[in-house]
């Protein structure tokens, strides 16, 4: 019952609620002092694409 509560829970959740617990586990994982910041630019760097993919879809779709 417990794991069909959480799949339940999980499938509820928003894109972008996921998203921000699937990068705070990211970080989690650090294993020294210096991979923290290296794991945080690889967010930011995913995060700018995230955003240009969707600017290209909108644009595209605006034109179509």
């Amino acid at each position: 019952m417990y794991l069909l509560s959480r799949v339940l829970l999980s499938l509820t959740k928003s894109s972008h609620q996921r998203e921000k617990e699937r990068n705070d586990a990211y970080l989690a994982e650090a294993s020294d002092v210096c991979d923290p910041e290296k794991r945080a630019q690889n967010i930011d760097h995913r995060a700018s694409v995230q955003l240009t993919i969707e600017s290209l879809r909108n644009y595209c779709s605006s034109r179509c």
